[in-house]
């Protein structure tokens, strides 16, 4: 990895925030994303009797969870009414860290596109779930928010791409395997940009509680996860429409 080609990134993620502002950006334009798992840690119970109604409270709603054709909190909880037992085993093991992270991903999705079959099939429909691997991750990282990424594959690509990070998945590749191959991108990201000082004060800003709701568990972020995923959130959507000489032949 050239030092050039992470200057340049770097570049890029500061002239956002100076376009907004420190304390806008880490309190409202993304700081955001620390609010909502801060609110499903004190939220979500997985012994919840009513499952339902514990999900519909722990996914705050914004446009994590939902939006313009993006439907992935509503259909979790349209299909919690159908079969709350089928849905709740599929949480739990999808948070089982004892099982392969590939399988649990995978298994979660193939829950949730087998029932959207069997309703499609009875009611002559065409809907699919919303269940991606955006919003999988979401969970994971929510629940485990020191353990897995915020993933939005195309941002993580591109920064992949840029950095010469070795991301080829096959053609047809899971969702399950695609999340391990972009984790890999976050982590060599993280392993250089961590030791930045002025990294370390975005980091900071985001998990100030000056700068936060308070909640009794609040996330301190202690290996970055989510500030990582911020910085490649952020400079893989500028790259896109990058002019920059270094960045344009990798990302052809």
């Amino acid at each position: 990895m050239q030092k050039e080609t992470l200057d340049y990134l770097i570049k890029l993620y500061f002239d956002r925030i100076a376009e907004v502002g420190f304390t806008k950006y880490v309190k409202e334009c993304e700081g955001y994303k620390f609010d909502f798992v801060n609110h499903f840690q004190n939220n979500f119970d997985i012994n919840a009797t009513d499952f339902h109604k514990m999900l519909e409270e722990a996914l705050l709603n914004n446009n994590l969870t939902g939006g313009k054709f993006y439907f992935p909190k509503q259909t979790i909880l349209n299909f919690l009414k159908i079969d709350e037992l089928k849905i709740k085993n599929a949480f739990i093991n999808l948070f089982d860290e004892n099982n392969f992270i590939v399988d649990r991903i995978d298994n979660f999705k193939q829950v949730f596109d087998e029932m959207m079959a069997e309703e499609n099939k009875n009611n002559n429909g065409h809907l699919h779930t919303f269940i991606d691997l955006r919003f999988i991750s979401l969970l994971l990282a929510s629940m485990y928010p020191d353990d897995y990424y915020y993933i939005m594959i195309t941002p993580f690509k591109r920064v992949g791409k840029y950095l010469d990070i070795n991301i080829h998945a096959p053609r047809g590749a899971s969702y399950g395997e695609k999340y391990r191959i972009l984790a890999r991108v976050a982590d060599k990201v993280r392993d250089i940009i961590i030791k930045l000082p002025e990294i370390k004060k975005v980091h900071d800003g985001f998990i100030d509680h000056n700068n936060r709701e308070t909640y009794k568990r609040m996330l301190k972020d202690d290996k970055y996860c989510w500030t990582i995923q911020d910085f490649i959130w952020i400079t893989g959507r500028k790259l896109d429409k990058s002019k920059d000489p270094i960045s344009d032949p990798v990302l052809a």
